[in-house]
């Protein structure tokens, strides 16, 4: 028999590497429009302030489990990846990195 706290592991595990790869394409479809202050927010100021935080709070503050404090903590990013779906559907990521229409006849 399986280990309840190992199930609950293994789900964790296997949904935050789902949201990752969603997260992880978001970021640099993001990044390759020329959106690096927003990448930068969407990662490292969402991971510092956001994640970080959380975990430590409810490790520090909590009694939980510590398979409990994994799997939230890996939920903390399902939000992120809804906002990068968001900003990526938007289409304000899309920057002309090479000149306007008119600079490219003109060559």
């Amino acid at each position: 028999a399986i280990d309840p706290g190992t199930r609950l592991c293994s789900a964790a595990s296997a949904t935050g590497s789902a949201v990752n790869s969603i997260i992880n394409s978001c970021y640099f479809t993001l990044r390759s429009g020329g959106k690096t202050l927003v990448t930068f927010v969407f990662d490292s100021v969402y991971m510092l302030c956001v994640v970080v935080v959380f975990t430590y709070i409810i490790a520090k503050y909590t009694s939980m489990p510590t398979v409990l404090v994994y799997a939230l903590s890996l939920a903390i990013e399902i939000p992120k990846a809804v906002l990068g779906i968001v900003l990526v559907k938007k289409g304000t990521w899309i920057n002309n990195l090479v000149g306007t229409s008119s600079e490219k006849e003109a060559v």
